[in-house]
């Protein structure tokens, strides 16, 4: 699978400085098995080839008959926010991005516990660990917040967790989260408390 370092301006989907440098194929091995499937994305394991650390890739199509696409803007946004987050220990995060003619690559950390769903369904939940998700899960929102971004779909599937035999959260998905405007973000911290997003999004069950 050839991913080259930057397509043509025509069919670029990316903006260039959120791109990584390089290719993918030079940095990373990506494995074959498909680790799961969202509206616009597969996500496939790969491996770092310097380190042997092992990261989830997700592979967003620019151009599918199968599915619908994810636009443009809401792509640049979503990785707009994970480069703002930056590091934290309740927050998937994101290492490189690449782009070539049909899919752009978002390769980000790997939870190996699945998500919170598939955690209770499997092996229900105690109290306790229900109560240090809820803290975990709050201590990530309060990160968000702190970065002017609301996240909007917070539910089980995307609360992840980073190991089968731990419980430590990595919330997830932030294709429908928004980014405040700065001069929004400070009417806020001036304690304009005025609705700044209108619209309904996310899950209705959640």
């Amino acid at each position: 699978m050839g991913c080259a370092a930057s397509t043509p301006r025509k069919s670029r989907r990316v903006q260039l400085e959120l791109i990584s440098s390089g290719r993918l194929q030079d940095k990373y091995e990506l494995h074959k098995k498909v680790l799961g499937r969202g509206s616009f994305a597969v996500v496939k394991r790969c491996k770092e080839i310097e380190t042997g650390a092992i990261r989830a890739c997700k592979m967003v199509s620019k151009y599918s008959q199968e599915r619908p696409t994810q636009t443009t803007q809401s792509l640049n946004d979503e990785i707009q926010i994970f480069r703002r987050m930056g590091s934290h220990p309740n927050i998937l995060q994101i290492f490189d991005v690449y782009e070539t003619e049909t899919i752009v690559y978002i390769v980000l950390e790997l939870a190996e516990g699945g998500s919170l769903t598939e955690r209770i369904a499997l092996k229900g939940i105690s109290e306790a660990d229900a109560a240090s998700v809820i803290g975990q899960t709050a201590a990530a929102v309060q990160h968000l917040h702190a970065h002017a971004i609301v996240h909007r779909d917070i539910k089980l599937d995307n609360i992840l967790l980073a190991s089968p035999r731990s419980f430590v959260v990595k919330l997830a998905d932030f294709g429908l989260s928004k980014m405040l405007a700065p001069q929004q973000a400070q009417r806020l911290d001036a304690g304009e408390g005025r609705m700044m997003m209108a619209s309904a999004q996310g899950s209705p069950a959640f």
